[in-house]
């Protein structure tokens, strides 16, 4: 009876930090992911994408749109008819016209879970009450960052240093976060709580 316990006790740690570690894993694979899925975005801008039917997109601005608490983001084309200097947004009002180049599902019940930007007056990050969408693109020929912050309190695009975006993982207990300088860097990290 004593080994029958002993047995289930270990099995049950084990069992335990197997789910612990299998979801710190998964959570730094979809962080790598994102930042690969910014990475891209740069990287369409700089070169220049072939579209379907053969054309060539000189000048469309690429760039990612997240949402917080979707466990969706979207990789973007931009362009905009009347103002090619423009702050690329995942918008199509007015003379804005965004495309769905890739929509990415994070999947098993990971989310964004807050959008983060940072100016000289330091960091603000919301999970969606006042900021509902953060947009980070690129246009050529620059491979600096270009910023969007859209709903209330949302600061202009040319103040933005820097802005990150935080994913949680189910168990709450992690989130990773990729964040994005001005100068085009990108940075992925894993935060333990």
């Amino acid at each position: 009876m004593v080994s029958v316990s002993i047995m289930v006790i270990i099995t049950a740690a084990i069992v335990f930090r197997y789910r612990s570690f299998d979801s710190t894993l998964l959570l730094k694979t979809l962080s790598y992911d994102i930042g690969f899925s910014v990475r891209q975005a740069q990287s369409y801008s700089l070169g220049v994408r072939q579209e379907e039917g053969g054309t060539f997109a000189f000048d469309a601005a690429y760039g990612v749109s997240f949402t917080p608490g979707s466990t969706q983001y979207s990789l973007f084309q931009y362009t905009n008819s009347t103002d090619p200097s423009a702050v690329p947004r995942y918008d199509n009002t007015g003379n804005h016209t965004a495309e769905d180049v890739e929509i990415f599902t994070l999947g098993r019940s990971y989310v964004i879970d807050e959008i983060c930007y940072t100016t000289s007056g330091g960091e603000t990050c919301d999970d969606g009450s006042s900021l509902t969408r953060l947009d980070i693109s690129f246009r050529r020929p620059e491979y600096t960052a270009l910023f969007y912050v859209e709903g209330s309190g949302g600061p202009s695009p040319s103040s933005i240093e820097s802005a990150s975006v935080r994913i949680t993982s189910p168990t709450g207990n992690s989130y990773g976060e990729i964040e994005v300088g001005y100068a085009g860097q990108i940075s992925v990290s894993l935060v333990e709580e």
